[in-house]
């Protein structure tokens, strides 16, 4: 057993036939709150506390099938079999002082028709200091995502809706009107804050990847279009609305094998319309840009080609940016005309790749992603980094402790910067997915750990209101 369960009674067990099995318990401890979960993929010779146990655990059941998952902005595809996990009602601290006999200690029994529960949407009161987007926390068939959305001040957390695919992306054109993106998800969109949702487009097979609005009215979709035989990728998708996303129309992009045989994962504007986008596939990465608000696109490879960059930031009037694995940024101060490699501030700091970017103003930014540790790398733990120089030095900021590995999958900031919220995902070997969050109302001087609804797996992106 794990070092970690002294002052924890193991209430039952159960788990399939074969490898697979939970166990779960309740303190017995003074100085120990809430319940415990243990999980084995070997047959009970080894165990693992699931992260986060104590403080989300009760009695629950789940079930969960077979899926093709993006982890972190890239595909991996990970069996899994079908299976009903029935886990105990748990005794909360001193029912029966800890020695494990209570008679009242018996678990629900499942009825022959039982199906996977469906979250419950919990709107929280009041306005949305953020809304955050991406996959529940155990797998099912259909892939499902989710919708959270924070109360004010940005410490709790409820879901308010979920959908048929999981969500890779949020963004807001105002405090009230935003869009989410996914795989098999298509496009929602909300005009209360985040409360309610409605879909906008859905069409099988498209992978959605991100969203960027340049006005109220005109924005832009990117990521890959429906699998399409001889080629099984389906290639680079740019979808373009004029109307608040009421229609949504395929741009024509250059022709390209790079493009044909990729997928786009980022996007972002400048105020004139200058627009970025970047992605990969088998046939390498491939880098574009707009000067027409997304109408027209331009192959612009040669400075970098896209290749392990996941995420783009458009700032001020003339500023662009890319960063993804290494680290590696790119920067651009005249709207993409001429690319510099800043990849080098970053690497003094830390190893491992960066996800998601964020600026305030041309100087003050945030990056946020994953530290890897040890050699070879097989550790990973979250990373937040902040510049007030225009990205030209980085330092890293301070978070909480984690006791199992993560990473940051997306930061946001409102102006001038003192509000931010991180999400990812726990980086742990389960059949569940586990959220990870952070909160800062002092510009990251301290950043404060979110716990969020039990229904909520790893989260894709964030997009901080007001």
């Amino acid at each position: 057993m794990p070092a970690d369960v002294t002052g924890f009674v193991i209430r039952g067990v159960a788990g399939r036939a074969g490898t697979s099995g939970w166990a779960v318990g309740a303190s017995h401890s003074a100085t120990v709150s809430g319940g415990i979960v243990l999980l084995t993929t070997d047959g009970g010779e080894s165990w693992f506390r699931i992260p986060g146990s104590n403080t989300r655990m009760g009695g629950f059941m789940r079930s969960h099938g077979s899926r093709n998952r993006e982890r972190r902005r890239g595909l991996t595809s990970r069996p899994l079999a079908v299976v009903w996990l029935l886990v105990l009602a748990l005794c909360l601290p001193g029912c029966d002082g800890g020695d494990g006999s209570n008679d009242n200690d018996t678990a629900p029994s499942p009825s022959a028709t039982s199906v996977a529960p469906t979250p419950t949407p919990t709107p929280s009161a009041g306005d949305a200091r953020a809304v955050a987007v991406g996959a529940v926390s155990v797998a099912t068939e259909d892939e499902s995502g989710v919708i959270v959305r924070s109360n004010a001040d940005g410490t709790e957390w409820s879901v308010v809706k979920t959908t048929g695919g999981f969500l890779n992306a949020v963004h807001f054109s105002d405090t009230q009107n935003g869009w989410a993106v996914g795989q098999g998800a298509g496009i929602l969109h909300t005009s209360d804050g985040g409360t309610s949702w409605s879909q906008q487009r859905l069409e099988p097979g498209e992978d959605l990847r991100d969203v960027a609005f340049v006005s109220a009215r005109r924005g832009v979709v990117v990521g890959g279009a429906p699998p399409v035989l001889p080629n099984p990728s389906g290639g680079s998708l740019v979808l373009l609305t004029d109307d608040a996303g009421a229609t949504w129309n395929v741009v024509r992009l250059p022709a390209g094998p790079a493009i044909e045989r990729g997928t786009l994962m980022s996007v972002c504007f400048l105020p004139d319309g200058t627009g970025l986008t970047f992605g990969e596939g088998t046939s390498g990465g491939v880098t574009l840009l707009t000067r027409d608000s997304g109408a027209t696109w331009t192959d612009i490879s040669a400075p970098f080609d896209g290749s392990g960059l996941a995420a783009s930031a458009c700032v001020g009037e003339s500023d662009l940016w890319a960063v993804g694995n290494v680290p590696s940024a790119f920067h651009s101060a005249d709207r993409g005309g001429v690319w510099e490699d800043r990849s080098e501030p970053l690497r003094a700091v830390f190893a491992g790749q960066l996800f998601s970017i964020v600026f305030v103003d041309v100087r003050t930014a945030w990056a946020a992603g994953l530290r890897t540790i040890g050699s070879p790398s097989t550790v990973v733990m979250p990373i937040v980094l902040h510049a007030t120089d225009g990205g030209r030095s980085w330092r890293e900021q301070t978070l909480p402790a984690l006791a199992d590995p993560a990473a940051l999958n997306s930061v946001s900031f409102t102006k001038p910067g003192s509000f931010g919220v991180a999400v990812g995902e726990l980086s742990v070997i389960s059949d569940f997915n586990f959220p990870v969050g952070f909160v800062t109302t002092d510009g990251g001087v301290t950043w404060g750990s979110i716990s969020f609804p039990t229904e909520v797996g790893l989260l894709r992106d964030v997009a901080a209101l007001r």
